[in-house]
């Protein structure tokens, strides 16, 4: 299994090379688990994604049809050492990094990709959000993905970062309703 997080922001476009971490399985916190700060730095950022589950194997997927394969969706928080990102950026080296350590991506309760035409409905942080499936981009992100790796039952495409972050410390709690349904609880410990 993938888990592909994509450097971009609701409505910018899926741009050539793909500017993308992958991230490992044993970065992923299932449902109703804390996510741990790791103790090798003391400066984080938390960023919100919408998260798609592939459905069906694929490769060299068109964005027309792209929306066969995924059938769930769900929102994550990931965390991100931002020192060390900003030294890998300033150094002008691959952030692959930033997507290997334990335990630095919540995932959500999975729920069904709602119709084309309905807006995603995203509350966190005391803020609401209304993006449409065009801003979020998946379909492009998936097809672009797909033309370099085969997408597997599974995988995790994470095609937009929401503007909503924050800084996390230990003992906060953290959830986000996506359509009004909360589909992530997490504890950050």
């Amino acid at each position: 299994m993938k888990t592909i997080a994509f450097h971009r922001a609701p409505g910018e476009p899926v741009v050539m090379p793909l500017s993308i971490d992958i991230v490992v399985d044993s970065a992923l916190v299932m449902p109703d688990k804390p996510l741990f700060l790791p103790d090798f730095t003391d400066r984080w950022s938390a960023m919100l994604y919408p998260a798609y589950r592939v459905s069906r194997l694929g490769k060299s997927i068109t964005p027309k049809f792209a929306p066969r394969y995924y059938d769930a969706v769900t929102l994550a928080l990931r965390i991100v050492p931002t020192d060390i990102l900003q030294n890998l950026h300033n150094g002008l080296h691959p952030t692959g990094m930033v997507g290997v350590f334990d335990h630095c991506v919540a995932m959500g309760k999975w729920v069904p990709v709602p119709l084309d035409s309905e807006p995603a409905i995203i509350e966190a942080f005391g803020v609401t959000a209304e993006l449409t499936s065009e801003q979020i981009g998946v379909d492009h992100a998936l097809s672009a993905l797909s033309q370099f790796t085969t997408l597997k039952i599974g995988d995790v495409i994470m095609p937009c970062h929401l503007p909503l972050s924050f800084i996390p410390a230990p003992g906060a709690d953290f959830s986000a309703k996506l359509n009004a349904d909360t589909v992530l609880s997490v504890r950050i410990r």
